[in-house]
């Protein structure tokens, strides 16, 4: 069944029975099971370290490379997920079968828990040489266990965020309000479970037993699936109309195939295809309508740049910058330095200087700029000859009157817009990149400088000690409190002032995020200089615990989870606002990958830092003892690169342009024309 005629019976069900489906009585149950879901992966995976060296007897290496490609495989699997709900079976299938998978995985790892026999038996006296490690059969359960685990989250975090957010009809002014709304409680319902999983969760592992720790996150899961299969009749459930990644690629071949087809200077959207039957799978709220962005030829654009050959290797040396310019709108302005720079590099030979054998350059001022060539996009949906086919009719064997599009030939205008979109989202999502780099040092540099301060909860009246890790709480808590005023008091104030229902665009909530997360860091890298300064003075540099009590490290842990209810909800608001209809599930499995690319992006600066910090005795800025390091000066390498990525984002969303929207009519509304919304103020 299509998705518009899906919605069609549910809007036939709204009038006869009084009742419409989605809306906000559906959250209890999307929410439950997000709340089941963070419990299960951060409950077991915050003290999996401790379990398979404790339980299993897996040495350090062996556990943490486990842990890492469970990571790597957890990031990945979300854009198979996507795929599936996009193109194959609907998100809410998706969901259903990702949590029974998951399901099946957490009782497995509970089983294995609680049960002696999948546990190697425990550790004779006389230290870790008398410690058996778990068999081969006793680690297979847990590797099969995991890999259930992270495909069932693959599955089911690309499509929670868009389900939920399908519930509310955006062709309604109130109800696509609520929207905005949702993302906000959506991600503090995530926050409170991380919460509860690392502080009550943890603890039951620690003190009660991991049968039980790891028990209660899957018994709450078996809840949740359960309570949301029960939300089925009044969820609004939209059909997948085919694969989203088929549809860009016919795009992208059908204007390939018209490269060298003459078309007018400026192309009249007039008179491109539009196919508004063929196009009503996929526009279910409204069609998108024809934008002048992106009008440079893929060839020209390789042609256009500047191409180093240094001992046979090419290396594209401004390819990345002509593509933000080309995003950015600065196609020409961009030109116009190259073609400046090209003439000063002839006029004072600089080529000639580095060797004409071991470097050649690509003269972009030697390229035709027919205006015509910039259209390429466009020209998948320039009408030739051969495009249009007229199939036969089955019942008389005439032809048909109405001939269809070769899609691999000829796109619509509104599949054009499609690709633009997903191509014009890229540098804003990449933006997001290097915020996640910036925070993911919570769970390591700044555990190890917990580690060396005075953790008492209360100086000088207490010795209860806080766990280092467990001070990510302030992180979480800093989270949550600025998501329940920025949507009780912020919004609301904001509003007055812009007259948007979410009282920020998206792309300024992202920007103050932005500029938190490098306050940040900032102020890391002063707490790491006192710190240091703290335990030289106090001689406990090699040992000991450094007079400087941990509350210091507050400020950057909160200044972290304030960054994150700021950028990330923006994130996730902007890659399901501006991503095509068709590909939301997929959008939601960008934003988890921009996660997982900021954490090995982290893994990446570390191993860097390393080596170009490393001195002639072997010293470097972060040895294992941060004492005799300079972490201070890594956080500000941080801060620096921040500062340089606040630029960057700042540039491309001043130019970036919003997707313009036609809203197809409601039946029940009274005139006959359609809105269009430009989303430049939402």
């Amino acid at each position: 069944m299509g998705t518009t005629e899906e919605a069609a019976m549910a809007m036939e069900e709204t009038k006869t029975t009084g009742r419409k489906k989605g809306g906000l009585r559906t959250m209890p149950f999307i929410f439950a099971n997000e709340v089941a879901e963070k419990l299960a992966v951060v409950g077991f995976q915050t003290n999996m370290l401790t379990y398979l060296t404790h339980q299993l007897h897996m040495p350090l290496a062996k556990a943490a490379t486990t842990l890492t490609n469970f990571g790597g495989t957890s990031a990945a699997t979300p854009l198979i997920g996507a795929f599936l709900a996009d193109a194959c079976i609907g998100r809410f299938w998706t969901i259903t079968g990702a949590s029974v998978v998951y399901q099946i995985g957490m009782a497995l790892l509970t089983v294995s828990a609680a049960l002696p026999q999948f546990r190697p038996p425990p550790c004779k006296p006389g230290g870790a040489a008398t410690c058996q490690e778990a068999a081969q059969w006793q680690l297979a359960v847990l590797y099969v266990s995991l890999l259930l685990n992270a495909f069932g989250a693959g599955g089911y975090r690309p499509c929670v965020v868009a389900f939920g957010a399908d519930q509310f009809d955006e062709s309604r002014a109130a109800e696509r309000a609520r929207s905005w709304g949702f993302f906000n409680w959506y991600y503090f319902c995530n926050g409170a479970s991380m919460l509860l999983a690392v502080t009550a969760v943890v603890w039951v592992q620690d003190n009660v037993g991991w049968g039980w720790g790891l028990g209660v996150p899957a018994a709450c899961m078996g809840v949740s699936v359960a309570a949301f299969v029960a939300g089925y009749p009044m969820y609004r459930r939209l059909e997948p109309p085919g694969s989203p990644f088929t549809r860009l690629a016919q795009v992208v071949v059908a204007a390939f195939r018209k490269r060298r087809v003459p078309v007018p200077a400026e192309i009249d959207a007039g008179t491109l295809y539009e196919n508004d039957e063929m196009d009503k799978p996929i526009s279910l709220y409204g069609k998108l309508l024809h934008t002048d962005q992106l009008r440079c030829s893929a060839s020209a654009s390789l042609l256009s740049v500047l191409f180093f050959r240094c001992r046979g290797v090419a290396v594209n040396f401004l390819g990345l910058t002509f593509a933000c310019a080309s995003l950015c709108r600065a196609e020409l302005h961009f030109l116009s330095f190259i073609a400046a720079l090209m003439k000063f590099a002839r006029r004072f030979n600089i080529v000639q200087r580095f060797g004409s054998s071991s470097l050649s350059m690509t003269d972009p001022c030697s390229i035709s700029w027919d205006p015509a060539t910039r259209s390429f996009f466009d020209r998948a949906a320039v009408v030739t000859d051969g495009d249009l086919i007229t199939p036969a009719d089955a019942s008389s064997g005439k032809p048909s009157p109405s001939p269809v599009p070769n899609p691999w030939r000829l796109s619509t205008v509104h599949r054009v817009e499609e690709l633009k979109s997903v191509i014009r989202m890229g540098p804003i999502w990449a933006a997001g990149i290097l915020v996640i780099t910036a925070s993911s040092n919570q769970g390591t540099f700044s555990l190890q400088q917990a580690s060396t301060m005075d953790r008492r909860l209360f100086p000088g009246l207490s010795s209860f000690q806080i766990p280092a890790g467990s001070m990510t709480v302030f992180a979480l808590l800093a989270m949550l409190v600025m998501l329940f005023v920025y949507d009780r008091a912020l919004v609301p104030l904001a509003r007055r002032r812009t007259g948007l229902d979410r009282g920020i665009s998206y792309l300024h909530r992202m920007g103050v995020g932005f500029a938190v997360s490098v306050l940040a860091t900032l102020v890391a890298g002063f707490v790491e200089r006192r710190r240091r300064d703290a335990a030289a003075a106090a001689g406990t540099t090699d040992a000991g615990t450094a007079p400087m009590s941990a509350y210091w490290l507050v400020p950057q842990y909160a200044l972290h989870g304030i960054a994150e209810a700021f950028n990330s909800v923006g994130h996730l608001e902007f890659m399901y606002d501006q991503a095509p209809e068709s590909m939301r599930s997929t959008a939601t499995a960008l934003f988890w990958l921009s996660i997982s690319l900021g954490s090995y992006a982290s893994t990446m600066l570390v191993g860097a830092v390393h080596r170009w910090s490393a001195g002639a005795d072997g010293s470097n800025w972060l040895p294992d003892n941060i004492n005799h390091g300079r972490l201070d000066y890594f956080y500000w390498v941080v801060t620096m690169l921040q500062v340089l990525n606040l630029v960057y984002y700042m540039i491309c969303a001043k130019r970036f342009t919003f997707k313009p929207v036609q809203l197809h009519k409601k039946e029940d509304e009274e005139g006959s024309m359609s809105l269009v919304e430009l989303q430049e103020k939402v």
